[in-house]
């Protein structure tokens, strides 16, 4: 029997005899994937969107970026091109850990964004795992930009032939105020630029306890894996973040020194950007750091007895602004540890106070009660007229707290509260 098949374009003749009949019959109904042929160049990639695709023979041209270029211990020569674009932020997953593709499949794939001309990398994968050497990678598409997906043929022909996988979920960035990154997502809604491209960048880490709690805590870091390794020159940088012009934020940074492989000896910058790169148009420095030191003497306490620094930001403009951390230790040095980031709004002290809080009894002399019927309490600090810090409680979002002042001297303190609504500030008489 002669049959022909129709698929994606193509016909294909087939010679069978009855007895194969059941076989082909099954075989078309399990076809569900496209196939979709990469073009050979950045210039000319193919369009993807969710879906499941298969890609032939690596052969086009290979741009190096998020891996080198070809040498003797990285021998690659051809690249395979797609393009993906979204309409909204989302989470893009390309997969080739799938069921179908061979055991000896070994893909290796780049994730690029700008132009063809000038490429920037977003991420990139190799293998699953140290048996698996297939890919399995995700990248936060923004909302009307190009994404250029490249398969290489690092690792021959076990590259070609493979079924891969796009699909999307929504973004769990957080784009308005209050933020406050923990670093639950690791790195998906930031972006990581490896400036010097030498041996140190920013990578995710949960593999330690650093609050003593005997869970292991997800933390941002930079790690040297020699002594000789260093200076650092890179950069983390946020999602965008909704500020509105005029209005007073700040930035509070909780981070750490560890003294592996070398002293640590940490640097670093903070800097506002209106576009997640750091050459951005507006860039703008609110404050820097030098000479960290490990603080706390063991591995369980880093995050306890760590430093936390905070810095004002007011924009003169609204729009979208991102928050960049720009590590720049001069020399070799230890591991930089970043463990929360966030940004909150500081309301002015009349209309904070009186929407939100009520204080009393002000003056007070032993007992002072800072409430709230609006929203949660997070955090309170005293200080002087001088900004020392003269008390500070971590209240985990309550409504109502009773603060003790008796032990303090008599005076005028400013004090500070960060609730889920931002953060404000009034003055208190202590008698």
């Amino acid at each position: 029997m002669l049959i022909v098949i129709f698929f994606n374009k193509f016909a294909i003749l087939i010679n069978l005899n009855t007895t194969f009949m059941k076989k082909l019959l099954l075989f078309m109904c399990v076809i569900t994937q496209s196939i979709a042929f990469g073009q050979g160049s950045c210039a000319t990639a193919s369009p993807v969107t969710a879906g499941t695709y298969l890609h032939g023979v690596i052969n086009g041209t290979y741009q190096p970026g998020c891996f080198p270029a070809s040498t003797p211990t990285n021998p690659v020569t051809s690249g395979l091109w797609y393009s993906f674009t979204s309409a909204t932020q989302t989470v893009v997953r390309v997969n080739t850990n799938l069921a179908g593709n061979p055991a000896s499949g070994d893909s290796r794939i780049s994730i690029y964004d700008g132009t063809c001309g000038a490429l920037v990398c977003v991420n990139s994968s190799d293998d699953v795992s140290t048996t698996n050497y297939l890919t399995d990678l995700s990248f936060l598409a923004e909302a009307g930009v190009i994404y250029y997906i490249q398969f290489d043929n690092r690792w021959a022909a076990d590259a070609n032939n493979l079924s891969f996988e796009i699909s999307t979920v929504a973004a769990p960035c957080n784009s308005s105020v209050p933020f406050n990154e923990v670093w639950a997502n690791q790195f998906t809604c930031w972006r990581v630029f490896n400036t010097d491209a030498n041996a140190l960048t920013w990578a995710f880490n949960n593999g330690n306890d650093v609050n003593g709690d005997a869970v292991n805590d997800p933390i941002a870091l930079i790690f040297p894996v020699a002594a000789t390794n260093g200076p650092k020159n890179d950069w983390l940088i946020s999602n965008g973040i909704a500020l509105t012009a005029g209005s007073t934020y700040e930035i509070e940074v909780v981070y750490n020194g560890f003294s592996n492989p070398l002293p640590a000896n940490e640097s670093f910058r903070v800097v506002m950007l209106d576009s997640k790169s750091p050459t951005a148009v507006f860039n703008e420095q609110i404050g820097s750091e030098s000479g960290i030191v490990q603080s706390g003497a063991t591995v369980s306490n880093l995050l306890t007895e760590g430093y936390t620094s905070t810095y004002g930001f007011t924009p003169a403009s609204s729009g979208n602004y991102h928050v960049g951390i720009h590590s720049n230790t001069p020399a070799a040095a230890g591991i930089f540890m970043l463990f929360t980031v966030s940004l909150t709004e500081i309301l002015s002290t009349q209309d904070f106070f009186a929407n939100n809080l009520k204080i009393y009894p002000n003056p007070a002399r032993d007992i002072i009660t800072i409430s709230s019927s609006t929203t949660v309490i997070h955090s309170i600090q005293l200080t002087d007229l001088n900004g020392r810090l003269v008390k500070s409680y971590n209240l985990n979002g309550v409504s109502d707290a009773e603060l003790t002042i008796s032990d303090i001297q008599a005076g005028l303190y400013f004090v500070s509260v960060e609730t889920e609504l931002g953060k404000g500030v009034t003055k208190i008489v202590k008698n």
